[in-house]
């Protein structure tokens, strides 16, 4: 089946790339990680949660 061959190998070089990029970005910026959170609630979070928190 040569139409097979590709499709598979472009489907295992897109969800390796994906992991990698994932494990990349995670190790990258898990010092920023809190920060990036508190950034994150704060901006969407509603005052009434945030003040009942």
């Amino acid at each position: 089946m040569p139409q097979m061959m590709p499709l598979t190998w472009l489907l295992m070089l897109f969800f390796m790339s994906m992991i990698i990029i994932m494990t990349i970005s995670f190790i990258y910026f898990l010092p920023i990680f809190p920060h990036l959170n508190m950034l994150k609630l704060s901006s969407s979070i509603s005052p009434k949660w945030f003040w009942k928190w």
